[in-house]
Parts: C-alpha cells; structure tokens; sequence
C-alpha cells in the first residue's frame, strides 16, 4: 500500500508541473494564415532591428557636419537655395592635345597610348600616357571638402581632338560617394572614365565620346545650356581662356576693379566657361575653331587672360582663378575687362586671328632681264 500511495503521489506531482508549463506559455492563436499572408517556400522572416537613438542622432550628425562644412568656401545646405541657384556658375574647358596633337584613344591603338586597368591586380596602369595625370589632377583643383566639388563649379570638359569626357561633377560625386570612393585619385578618375566607356560602371555622371561625336559637339552643347540659363537668370554668359600676352589677373587689379566698378555698371556674368590647355598648351588651328563654336552662344567675345609669373601647369593656374572666386575677386576683374572691351576697341592681344598666320613666302622672281651693266671707267647721270 506504502508503495502505491507514493507512485500516485509522484504522478499528481508531474501532472500538475505540466499543466503549470503549460499556463506559461504564450498561446498560440488557433486561427490558421490565410492563403495571401502565407510565406513563400524559401522565404526568410525580415527581422527588423531597431536603431538606438543615440546612434540615429549619431548619424544625422555626420551628414549634417559632411554637409556644411565650415572649412570650405562653398559649403552650405544640401539643398540649394534660391539666392545660390542664381548665384554665378563655372564651367572648366581643359584640352588635352595627346601624342603629336592626335587626342586621346581611349583603346590605346593610337601612338602615345593610353592608361589602362590591369586584368589581375585591377590597379591604374601608365598613367602618364597623354599626360592623363595632369588632366586628372586639374580636375582635382575642383573638389572641396563637404559637398565633394566646389559648388560653383557645375562642369569639367576633358576634350581633344579624339576622345572627349564631360563631367556633371554633382552627380559624379553622387556615383562615387554611393561606391564608397570619397577621396579622388589616379585609379577613380582616369580608371572611372575606362570602366564607363567600357559600360562597366552605370549613371556615373560622365559623358563619353571616342570620336563618335567631336569636341565641337560636346563644346556647342554645353554653351548652349550655359546661354539659354544665363538668359533665364537676366544675367550674360561669357567665355574666358587662360594664355600669354593678356593683361595679368593680380589681387591688386582686381580688388581696384572691385572697389571702383559700381553695381550699375556691371555686366551680371552668371555663366562662365574656362578654358585652358594641358603642357602642350592650345594649338592655334584649334583655338580658332574653338573660338568660332564659343562666340556663336556668347553675349561676348572670347576674353584672354593671363596669370603672373609665365607659363604655368594648368592644375596651378585654375587653383589659382579659383582662389580669386573664392575671394569674390575674379568676376569684379572680368566685368571691368568687359566694359572697357565695349568702351574702347578690342586690343591686339584680345583678338584672334581668322585664320592660322601661314609662314612668310619669298616673291616669285620678276621674268623681266635684268639692265645692262655699263663698262667700268663710264658714268651714267
């Protein structure tokens, strides 16, 4: 009896754990998913994390300090305003003349080459061919740190007589910034314009010709938008080219010009489009085509430019203009070179040539014979 009353004992005890188990425990809802809120086979639940907010906070931070950064000239908000969407805008026109003055090939079939990307290593390979860094590090001249490039600066045009790069350098740093490539070097912007040319790499905001479509193509494009928003704004578009034998831009002719210039008398540029060479500098023929397409869109003509201190690298001359923008110094200088174009008759150094100046050619000889040489010892009156 001992052992029978100690058996049921035992199991009451087990029964009521159970059921105490059992009590615990959620239940389940009885009601069976419907057929639309079922998971696929092969579907995993989405476990949504939520963000402690010190790390949110942490994060809007960063993005609002990456935005407005006091270190820059052009920083602000992200989202541009109405007094800086009419503020003046640039745009860069670097030419590169390549091997003997044939352009670039992006292929590298042509003499001279051109950089490439290693199949193993994926590393930027000669990239001096065509003086690609020198391109390269020109265009590096226009970031800023913050926004990525300065905001003035809306466009860089790589163009020579083959192949031709256009840059939208907001959306260009957009591709990069999404790709994790903040910090500009040799292997994102020579291997950037590869991989785009090859269609390996898509909305990279760069615009690419192999010769299909020439420079003169890309040039009226863009002149034309630059005129057609420089009129929407009430402002004029001019174009500006960096080479000797103009008058100088220096801090105290153009500070003068800023003081003395007033507000009625200036000419409201709200587009400017730069124009400089790399080390072999513009050729004459092409400067004078270049000139033709640009007067076409223009509200004036071609304006030469000239920086001390001789010939410089082309990276150095446009860090230095945009020194001057930044300072509030170089559109002062330029409305003052304009009105004195339109006060007094272009210069001999502001005018281009129609046509490339041909060598000198001897006169043909005169058919005519020649006199007859008198005898010694006669006189002739």
């Amino acid at each position: 009896m001992a052992k029978s009353s100690s058996s049921s004992s035992s199991s009451l005890s087990s029964q009521r754990k159970r059921k105490r188990s059992s009590s615990s425990r959620p239940q389940r809802s009885s009601r069976r998913r419907s057929p639309s809120r079922r998971r696929a086979p092969g579907r995993r639940r989405s476990r949504s994390r939520r963000r402690s907010p010190s790390r949110r906070s942490r994060r809007s931070r960063s993005r609002r300090r990456e935005r407005s950064s006091e270190s820059s000239f052009d920083s602000g908000r992200a989202s541009p305003t109405l007094g800086q969407r009419s503020a003046p805008k640039l745009g860069i026109l670097y030419w590169g003349c390549g091997l003997e003055g044939r352009g670039w090939d992006l292929t590298g079939r042509n003499p001279g080459g051109f950089p490439r990307i290693d199949r193993n290593s994926d590393a930027l390979v000669d990239s001096w061919k065509g003086r690609m860094e020198n391109a390269q590090v020109t265009l590096r001249m226009c970031a800023s740190e913050g926004p990525g490039f300065k905001r003035y600066v809306k466009h860089f045009m790589m163009l020579s007589a083959q192949a031709c790069v256009e840059f939208r350098l907001q959306q260009y740093h957009r591709h990069n910034t999404a790709n994790r490539r903040k910090v500009l070097t040799e292997r994102i912007v020579i291997g950037g314009i590869l991989e785009t040319y090859q269609r390996r790499a898509l909305n990279t905001g760069m615009r690419i010709s192999n010769g299909e479509a020439g420079y003169l193509s890309f040039l009226r494009r863009r002149c034309k938008r630059y005129k057609a928003q420089a009129a929407k704004l009430g402002g004029h578009f001019a174009a500006v080219i960096l080479e000797g034998g103009h008058p100088e831009l220096t801090f105290q002719h153009a500070a003068r010009a800023k003081e003395g210039l007033p507000g009625r008398e200036r000419q409201g540029l709200k587009r400017l489009l730069l124009i400089l060479g790399g080390p072999d500098g513009v050729p004459d023929q092409t400067r004078v085509e270049l000139r033709r397409a640009i007067e076409e869109y223009t509200d004036y003509p071609l304006l030469g430019l000239s920086l001390p201190g001789g010939i410089l690298h082309s990276y150095y001359a446009l860090a230095t203009v945009l020194v001057f923008h930044d300072q509030a110094l170089l559109l002062p200088f330029l409305e003052q070179r304009l009105k004195d174009q339109k006060d007094s008759p272009l210069s001999q150094a502001d005018k281009a040539p129609d046509k490339v100046p041909e060598s000198p050619q001897l006169a043909p000889p005169s058919l005519k014979a020649p006199a007859p040489r008198p005898p010694d010892g006669v006189h002739v009156r």
